[in-house]
């Protein structure tokens, strides 16, 4: 490349994030606990993370090496005594 150096910006798991995350992973939903005991060690041939981050987002889990993203989004419905 004639002498250039390309300088290649981090945007994954940043440490000014770094607490953040390790918070989402100890405090996770009950949809997300119950999803990531499904998926933790399985046999599915790829790797999966939980709480990763992308820039200043936290991704809930990511599937590697293909790139896939999983946000759950999960409406909790509390319901009065009648």
């Amino acid at each position: 490349m004639n002498g250039v150096v390309a300088m290649q910006t981090r945007i994954y798991n940043l440490p000014q994030y770094k607490e953040r995350r390790r918070e989402l992973r100890r405090e996770m939903t009950a949809p997300e606990i119950i999803l990531w005991e499904n998926l933790r060690g399985s046999q599915m041939g790829c790797r999966i993370r939980r709480q990763h981050g992308i820039g200043q987002y936290i991704v809930d889990f990511t599937v590697h090496p293909h790139g896939s993203l999983l946000k759950l989004m999960v409406r909790y419905m509390i319901r009065s005594p009648e």
